[in-house]
């Protein structure tokens, strides 16, 4: 299991920054082409595959993406910022705050399910230490750690909720992994996942500000 030290998470260098419009373009490209075929082909994705699908060349894939590996994780990610907007704006503000937080897991589970490659590869890699996908997989943690965070009730310190975010983040990887490696189905998840949601928030509230980062 990948486990942070504790303090500030990595630093991800952003590159789009030094992308001109074209570049941003392209890439974008090749990852919307990525993300259709890793839903909806029934063949396994190859960057030559992105590559025409995109209307690229496939040393233009390289360009971006030094394997397919950090392509599908780009994927991911993209797929979750799709995912945290969906939930901001779709998400009861009255909801109670265990079922806000089970809400947005339990959709997130179902969501991936339906995009099974997609789903391994973001397992597989928030799981992954020492490999050169490390830095999105640490983008992964953080950003579901932040997500689950902001679901969590409002009674606890935020540096306390952003340590429970990571323990359901953790929690909730690992039965993906079980999921996508067909060693549970998705309802058992989903009853895994409620089972230790309230888990972790009863133990957030009950000890109040000693929840201690991981």
């Amino acid at each position: 299991m990948r486990i942070a030290s504790e303090g500030a998470w990595p630093q991800v260098v952003d590159r789009e920054l030094d992308r001109t419009p074209n570049q941003t373009s392209r890439r974008k490209r090749i990852v919307t082409a990525a993300r259709r075929l890793a839903t909806h082909s029934s063949e396994s994705v190859h960057l030559r595959m992105v590559a025409d699908h995109a209307g690229v060349a496939t040393s233009s894939v390289y360009q971006y993406f030094s394997s397919k590996d950090e392509l599908l994780l780009a994927c991911f990610l993209e797929w979750l910022a799709e995912q945290e907007t969906h939930g901001r704006t779709s998400m009861p503000r009255d909801a109670m705050p265990h079922h806000s937080l089970f809400d947005l897991v339990r959709n997130l589970t179902i969501a991936l399910s339906e995009t099974p490659r997609l789903a391994t590869y973001a397992a597989r890699a928030y799981f992954t230490d020492g490999c050169p996908t490390g830095a999105n997989a640490d983008r992964i943690r953080c950003s579901l750690s932040t997500m689950f965070a902001d679901q969590i009730q409002v009674g606890i310190a935020a540096a306390n909720r952003h340590a429970l975010g990571e323990m359901v983040a953790d929690v909730w990887a690992a039965n993906m992994l079980a999921l996508v490696q067909n060693r549970i189905s998705l309802p058992n998840a989903l009853v895994r996942l409620e089972m230790a949601v309230a888990i972790i928030e009863r133990r957030g509230i009950a000890t109040g500000r000693t929840v201690a980062p991981t």
